[in-house]
């Protein structure tokens, strides 16, 4: 059987931005978003859109916060 094994940073890490895209040692080819909103009915909410992705170094985990705007690498498999 092939298993997926994820690699969970102790905390997320900026991606590098290139023409409005994240970017991870190349460009990225994205997965659909999956979307993670909680607390919504407070301030500390966390609203983010998550992706599996494609790069030149291996499939990576990433997620956008959806209030700043900023992508982040979560992960690695």
């Amino acid at each position: 059987n092939f298993v997926n094994l994820l690699w969970l940073f102790n905390s997320p890490k900026p991606l590098s931005m290139k023409n409005g895209e994240p970017v991870f040692y190349g460009p990225l080819e994205l997965s659909q978003h999956e979307r993670i909103v909680t607390n919504w009915w407070n301030k500390d909410s966390i609203q983010r859109d998550y992706y599996q992705a494609k790069s030149l170094r291996g499939l990576i985990w990433i997620f956008r916060d959806l209030r700043t705007k900023t992508w982040y690498i979560h992960g690695m498999f």
